[in-house]
């Protein structure tokens, strides 16, 4: 598991989980670093709409 954390932080209105579902990887945008915080969750493979929140920190967690 790493965590990238966004300087500064950002508002995003939409993203792309770039790894295929095979790979079984959520990918979550928080607020704060290391799981902290609001998270929004990219889960799946493809675009997503997200709501605008801040996002302070990008974390993949593959199982």
């Amino acid at each position: 598991m790493r965590t990238v954390r966004l300087e500064p932080p950002i508002f995003p209105r939409s993203a792309v989980d770039p790894l295929p579902d095979d790979f079984g990887c959520i990918i979550r945008l928080n607020d704060q670093p290391r799981f902290a915080g609001d998270e929004q969750e990219l889960n799946g493979f493809g675009p997503h709409q997200l709501d605008g929140r801040r996002a302070g920190s990008l974390t993949t967690d593959c199982g």
